[in-house]
């Protein structure tokens, strides 16, 4: 498809760079929005209620040009819509999306009133749980600040005069500039956010991918890398809800951003076809952003990066404060559930492995909620099911080494289901 720069689209771009609180923002220049599952180091997925009915977890995905909301919310509530547009999905294809209007959107502690979301094929799940929407850039604007703060477990959004006032926070942090593609292709697709990347020794121009879980490269710039094939069903999915089927995916011997490096990256195959692959040869996402603290300043084209905390117990009960909720207020500990290891031993009393168990109390919440659990260097996740509360919880793990304890990290009242594995439930997974 042609890309087509016109005076009125210039003038538009240059009108919706304007700097200040977007268009039905509520009260206040600085807002916070809990996420579930920060640990995980995947989606960054939030609760939203529409309209005062909800919660319902929506992706944040400041790379997406329009909010979305799933069908199924639509018919639910019975939102009301229009035919919408046609946009280009990432198969380069027009794609017909209804158009709904929400009177009042609360994400964290923020109000937008009367906003538009399109609407998007029902299906899509993040980090084992289903998603119903996706918060996009008419949301998290170009003239706020968005930070990342998976330490914390929040994201934040700021007015630029907020920033200000925080930015000697992130005196330590390191600057990277990005150049941003609709400068030159406005109202082709959504903006793109270009740095130069070392990728396998070879320079390359990534798109800094806040919404996207994994990394990416063009095929054609993966030549001569190892691949794995991807077992079961790996999909793409836009912000449009159009799915692409994923086969395999690439390992780069070093990915180097701004002196930033990690070995051995798996990166599956960039499949934004609205693209040529010399002007976005692939993206970088949440696989390597979340090895910090990160904040976009979309009016500077800076983003910043702050090393993690090593220790995430260090500030595990702050953490779990993010949570304005009585449901875990009545417990005597983290998450309301105690947890130890045990050495599991052969016959000749030799340690072979390790049991972790963990006991809820009896004042937990009656829902089903997901603690965080550390071990040395590995995260587990629980989901406590509401039922049989008190009742211990066993699971296999690897052997610990000696003098690890295991540790509840973090809390969160948005559980994944229980995995069934032949006929019994197995409610303990490792996250990372």
């Amino acid at each position: 498809m042609l890309r087509i720069l016109s005076t009125l689209g210039l003038a538009l771009f240059l009108c919706g760079c304007a700097v200040g609180k977007p268009l039905g923002f509520g009260e206040g220049d600085t807002w916070t929005i809990p996420l579930v599952a920060p640990l995980e180091n995947g989606d960054l997925l939030a609760p939203v209620m529409i309209n005062d009915k909800g919660p319902y977890l929506f992706i944040i995905d400041a790379d997406a040009r329009y909010s979305a909301v799933d069908a199924r919310i639509v018919n639910a509530l019975q939102l009301i819509g229009r035919t919408g547009v046609e946009l280009p999905d990432e198969r380069d294809r027009l794609v017909r999306r209804a158009q709904v209007e929400i009177m009042k959107l609360q994400i964290g502690n923020l109000t937008v009133s009367n906003t538009k979301f399109n609407s998007y094929p029902s299906g899509s799940r993040a980090l084992g749980r289903p998603v119903y929407g996706v918060i996009g850039s008419d949301i998290i604007a170009e003239s706020l600040v968005f930070e990342v703060n998976r330490d914390e477990g929040v994201t934040r959004l700021y007015t630029n005069d907020a920033w200000k006032r925080n930015e000697p926070n992130w005196s330590d942090a390191k600057k990277v500039s990005y150049r941003d593609w609709s400068d030159q292709y406005y109202g082709r697709v959504v903006p793109r956010r270009i740095v130069k990347a070392n990728v396998g020794g070879k320079s390359r121009e990534l798109h800094l991918d806040f919404g996207g879980m994994k990394s990416s490269i063009h095929p054609s710039h993966a030549k001569g890398w190892k691949s794995l094939p991807i077992t079961g069903r790996g999909q793409w999915v836009d912000e449009h809800g159009s799915r692409q089927d994923i086969t395999k995916a690439f390992i780069a011997p070093e990915l180097t951003v701004a002196g930033m490096t990690s070995s051995e990256v798996l990166m599956v195959p960039y499949l934004d076809k609205r693209w040529r692959n010399i002007d976005v040869q692939g993206t970088i996402g949440s696989d390597f952003l979340s090895r910090y603290i990160v904040a976009g300043y979309w009016h500077k084209d800076v983003v910043y990066f702050r090393p993690r905390i090593a220790d995430l117990s260090q500030n595990a009960t702050a953490r779990m404060k993010r949570w304005k909720t009585s449901a875990f207020q009545n417990c005597t500990s983290p998450g309301c559930a105690s947890v130890e290891l045990e050495d599991v031993k052969s016959e000749d009393n030799q340690v072979v492995g390790a049991m972790l168990k963990i006991t809820p109390e009896a004042a937990a919440p009656k829902i089903d909620y997901e603690i965080t659990i550390q071990v040395g260097d590995k995260f587990f996740g629980a989901t406590i099911p509401s039922q049989g509360r008190g009742e211990t919880m066993l699971q296999s793990i690897s052997s610990a080494t000696d003098g690890e304890v295991a540790r509840i990290v973090d809390v969160s009242p948005f559980a994944p289901p229980c995995n069934q594995v032949q006929g019994q439930s197995v409610c303990v997974r490792l996250i990372r």
